[in-house]
Parts: C-alpha cells; structure tokens; sequence
C-alpha cells in the first residue's frame, strides 16, 4: 500500500540514512535527529498497520449484512 503516509515515513527513514551515511563519528545531536526520523517513521508504520487492521476488521464483520 503506497501512499502519502507511508511515503513520508520511507523519507524520514531515508534522512535518517543519509545523516548517518555522512557522519564518521556521529555527535549527540546528530543522534538525537535520526532518533526522531526513526521514531517518525516506526509511529507512521503502526498507525497504518491498525488502520489496516481496524479496516479489515470491519469488513470481517459487516460481509454479510446489507446497509
């Protein structure tokens, strides 16, 4: 599933991996910047993942039932 989410979380994790691709000996602050475009990307993900879930859920549910 692509979307506008799940692509804003690849980004935050693809800066994560450029600022630590760029970095020979990564300071506090650097750590602390792919420590929030990791945790970014990890709450996208399970926000989508329950969506997901929550959506197939319902459809579990109401299959058989005419509104």
């Amino acid at each position: 599933m692509d979307n506008a989410w799940e692509r804003v979380g690849n980004k935050a994790l693809k800066l994560a991996e450029d600022i630590l691709n760029k970095e020979t000996a990564p300071t506090a602050e650097t750590v602390e910047a792919i420590k929030g475009l990791v945790e970014i990307a990890v709450e996208i993900d399970t926000l989508n993942f329950l969506w997901e879930q929550k959506t197939r859920y319902g459809e579990a549910v109401f299959r058989d039932q005419a509104f």
